[in-house]
């Protein structure tokens, strides 16, 4: 893209706010099946928050 013209008239998008939120996943390295007895780690406080404020607005 014509660097010239992002300078000159950015578009809308460009002019946007965006928060992004890196980190580990909450899974368990290795697991293969059930049986493994290494189960997701349950992150309900989390998971609330986000369903509030990032997935309400999204």
């Amino acid at each position: 893209m014509n660097k010239l013209l992002i300078e000159e008239k950015p578009l809308p998008r460009q002019n946007l706010n965006i928060k992004v939120i890196f980190g580990n996943p909450p899974y368990s390295v290795g697991q293969k099946s059930e049986n493994d007895n290494a189960k997701n780690t349950p992150y309900p406080i989390l998971d609330d928050r986000i369903r509030e404020t990032y997935a309400t607005q999204s």
